[in-house]
């Protein structure tokens, strides 16, 4: 058997904030010390992001200097992942800001959320989709802007959090070269110890509502899809995640020899994102042809 593919870190790029504050800054303002914070954290200072800075640029920033040091253009990047529990916004994944800001065409681009341990998950993802041989060339973030969530009064946690992006170029390696291992673990029983209680659907604090271009949106899904773009392509069936019943139906009836395809999920599950959606098929008794 051929040896298995390994993916080699070809590039790396890093990106902070120019604002910076210091213990004796939180001094100022906190009930404590430079020497407490020393004590306890190791940390005497954290990069702060200002106005107009925010986990996009930060991402960028990092990214551009990844892909410069690999030598590479974003043209070349078959995925980018990114770690972050601080998001541009909640949706569309930072992935898919970073993928337009760089020119880097419509590749995969995803977001993971593991918080502090993220970077090393995507990392591991990463090097996952080289090893499989799916792809050649991934760029793999991790990034945070947790001053905006943090609470300037509580000197337990603000002490802690900075504002930075990180970001690495995957490659595949040769055989004696690349990541050779890796362990990822996690206990969700500690979730209590640090945590972000709102934001979630536990509790909704956002102070903005979904916000979508209709239809706009969907025509823009349909003819850029390159799945149902006009390539000689035929199929039976497809299980997309699409919003709408018009936007599904109308590539399929007119790509699909059958007119078969699944969309009837989308009556009762709605624009969900989950794999009842994709499960629909066996459940509606559509089956497979």
């Amino acid at each position: 058997m051929p040896e298995a593919l390994r993916a080699a870190i070809t590039g790396i790029g890093a990106a902070v904030p120019d604002k910076v504050i210091t213990n004796k800054d939180l001094e100022k303002f906190l009930d404590t010390s430079d020497e407490w914070i020393t004590q306890r954290t190791g940390i005497k200072e954290r990069h702060i992001v200002s106005d107009g800075e925010s986990t996009l640029t930060l991402a960028v920033a990092a990214a551009e200097k990844a892909i410069a040091d690999a030598g590479i253009t974003a043209g070349q990047l078959d995925m980018i992942i990114c770690a972050t529990v601080s998001p541009e916004m909640p949706f569309p994944a930072t992935a898919c800001f970073v993928q337009e800001a760089l020119g880097a065409g419509h590749i995969p681009a995803f977001d993971i959320s593991a918080a502090c341990s993220g970077f090393v998950y995507a990392l591991s993802i990463g090097n996952k989709f080289i090893a499989s041989g799916a792809y050649k060339c991934v760029l793999v973030l991790g990034v945070d802007v947790l001053s905006r969530f943090a609470d300037w009064t509580d000197r337990r946690s603000c002490i802690l959090f900075g504002d930075a992006a990180g970001a690495v170029v995957l490659a595949a390696a040769e055989a004696d070269k690349g990541i050779l291992y890796d362990v990822l673990h996690a206990d969700g029983s500690g979730w209590d110890f640090i945590h972000l209680p709102a934001g979630g659907t536990r509790r909704v604090s956002f102070s903005t509502r979904l916000k979508s271009a209709g239809w706009v949106a969907g025509r823009v899904q349909v003819a850029e899809d390159p799945l149902l773009a006009d390539n000689g392509r035929w199929f039976a069936m497809f299980v997309p995640d699409e919003t709408r019943l018009l936007i599904v139906g109308a590539p399929g009836e007119s790509r699909s020899p059958t007119g078969r395809h699944c969309s009837g999920c989308l009556c009762w599950a709605g624009g969900a994102v989950r794999g009842d959606k994709y499960a629909c098929p066996l459940r509606n008794g559509c089956g497979l042809p």
